[in-house]
């Protein structure tokens, strides 16, 4: 037999190393394993038109994805070079059009995909220093290859077009892609990092409109799939559980063996693992149990450039390595996407008992507040209802036995002595959330749980609401002061508010935070918030607000960001330096 010519020997080492970069093809797919062996063997074998003859069948397979515009550029070319006749090209073309036309991704089968037009409505106006929504690239911005890489991830039933429901403080995402595991999440975040796309994680989506306007907003990278409790050590008093596990669902399965989780998140049927340790929410329990700072133990996150890290563990006491899991707590999602979570637990409670206490005015809510808190009762929550048409209201909760629960009442009234106290329901510990469902017009009926194609559609309450006059009269605002200047900031806030004709309430727990719900017009609540804002920084406080009116879109909600900021700034950098992760959104634009 006669050797081959050089020029022969390298037109073939080009056509299978060339054939060779397209293997990857056959990662998914029922038949991808007996397809690639064929595959493989033809190629040893040198019958090079023959492997590419096994790669066009497999292609063709229905439960194989689409091939992008790269990938069928180089099919083509391979045909060309190997003077072989094409029969497979315009088939995957057509394949590719009808697979894109049921996932709804075309609207016309001639030629190649095109996106469905998504229609934006108007925008809420921007800050200045935040780029308006219609400076963000259209859909069509998204290339259809990576689209396609996409679905071949998390698979075409677990990627649509966004739409109007998915908008973000009036930002319209192009996508939203609901992975089914923590690989497949970090799949999608680094071919998203990648292409310079912007990534919003979303759980419940009860808090998605807290925080900044997000300067752009591509993919919505939802959680509603990893909802498992993966593992509930009630011996240890630890559990393991995936981020888009919702609170109720994960405090049902610890009931089962007589545990909780010990929080009082807002909307806990919604609200999902990664939501709440995103935002860092918490109640009136925090008192008693701490913030989940201190009640989680361990996680896993996604990096923008696809690694999943990993820090604490299963043991309560762990101190290997720095502390992630309370850097990414109250991180708002801006340096990494959270997989699962582990927690401390806490038994739950035989018996519980409620008490209001009514006192004249703040000064004397305070003295109470402090005076309970100076004494030897074991209370498990201790809050102050505050409001301009009625006098203040303290509620406090006692856990335990009957006997137990008797002794700490018989002590209880020795410290309110004449004060006003009665037994009290546990609706009263509901009082936070009542700040925002006060505000709400929404019925349970308006809110879509799950879409048609099984896709989370739920949003917040103040999302939900059908349109009227509210939604641009009133403020919801967190504090945080020093529990003896209790009395100082309310009395302050109940003349700032007559001064600017603005009415208001407020939750305030006995740890110094504290939840007001403000009412007015749009003009008169921004001096009153600045006054607040400006008499709790001074005494080195906080008020952040996380509702405000559509006009007043450029108040500031954070508020001084202090002397950490560029260290804040130099985590995010190292951690997302390309600023895929919710960019804007957080204290001081990060």
């Amino acid at each position: 037999m006669s050797s081959a010519s050089p020029e022969s020997e390298s037109r073939n080492a080009r056509i299978k190393a060339r054939l060779e970069s397209l293997r990857e093809l056959f990662q998914a797919g029922s038949t991808a394993d007996q397809y690639s062996e064929q595959f493989d063997e033809s190629i040893k074998q040198g019958e090079f038109e023959s492997a590419l003859e096994r790669l066009c069948e497999f292609l063709m397979e229905p439960d194989v994805r689409p091939v992008s515009d790269p990938e069928m550029g180089e099919i083509v070319a391979l045909h060309a070079i190997m003077s072989v006749r094409d029969q497979c090209a315009s088939k995957l073309k057509n394949k590719r059009i009808e697979q894109a036309k049921q996932y709804g991704l075309v609207e016309e089968a001639i030629g190649h995909p095109k996106l469905k037009a998504i229609p934006i409505p108007p925008v809420v106006p921007a800050p200045a220093a935040i780029p308006a929504a219609s400076a963000v690239p259209s859909p069509s911005a998204i290339p259809s290859s990576l689209r396609y890489k996409l679905i071949a991830v998390v698979g075409p039933a677990h990627v649509r077009p966004a739409g109007p429901t998915d908008q973000i403080a009036g930002m319209q995402p192009k996508f939203v892609i609901v992975p089914g595991s923590e690989s497949e999440l970090a799949e999608v975040l680094r071919l998203a990092n990648e292409a310079g796309l912007v990534v919003i994680p979303r759980g419940g989506a009860t808090k998605l409109a807290w925080g900044n306007t997000p300067t752009r907003a591509d993919l919505i990278l939802s959680t509603a799939r990893l909802n498992r409790v993966l593992e509930h050590a009630w011996a240890d008093l630890t559990v393991t559980v995936e981020a888009g596990c919702t609170v109720q669902t994960l405090q049902e399965t610890l009931a089962q063996h007589g545990q909780r989780l010990a929080i009082d998140v807002l909307w806990p049927e919604k609200a999902t693992v990664g939501g709440i340790l995103s935002t860092n929410d918490s109640g009136a329990l925090r008192l008693r149990f701490g913030a989940l700072r201190d009640l989680i133990i361990g996680v896993t996150i996604a990096l923008p450039d696809g690694t999943l890290a990993s820090s604490g563990g299963k043991v309560v006491k762990n101190v290997a390595g720095y502390d992630l899991p309370k850097l990414v707590t109250g991180a708002f999602g801006t340096l990494g996407v959270i997989t699962h979570a582990v927690f401390r637990l806490h038994p739950l409670p035989r018996n519980t008992r409620s008490f209001s206490i009514v006192t004249p005015n703040p000064a004397a809510t305070r003295d109470l507040v402090l005076a309970i808190q100076n004494s030897k009762l074991a209370h498990t929550a201790l809050q102050s209802r505050f409001s301009n048409e009625a006098p203040p209201v303290s509620d406090i909760l006692f856990e335990g036995t009957e006997a137990g629960l008797d002794a700490q009442t018989a002590q209880l009234r020795q410290i309110c002595q004449s004060a006003e106290i009665s037994e009290a329901t546990s609706a009263v510990w509901q009082a936070r959330q009542a700040l925002w469902s006060d505000s709400c017009s929404a019925t349970s009926t308006d809110v879509q749980d799950v879409s048609s194609e099984g896709f989370s559609s739920t949003a917040s309450p103040l999302e939900t609401q059908a349109p009227n006059h509210q939604e641009d009269s009133f403020a919801i605002i967190k504090i945080s002061t020093l529990p003896a200047d209790l009395a100082h900031v309310v009395e302050f806030f109940q003349r700032v508010a007559i001064l600017h004709r603005v009415r208001w309430k407020s939750v305030v727990y006995a740890t110094g935070l504290g939840w007001f719900r403000l009412e007015g017009p749009a003009d008169h609540l921004q001096p009153a918030i600045l006054s607040l804002r400006s008499d709790l920084e001074r005494r080195e406080g906080s008020l952040i607000v996380f509702h405000r009116p559509a006009k007043l879109s450029a108040l500031d909600l954070w508020g001084t960001p202090g002397d950490s900021l560029s260290l804040m700034k130099a985590i995010k950098h190292r951690l997302d330096p390309v600023n895929t992760l919710n960019p804007g959104r957080f204290l001081g634009g990060i």
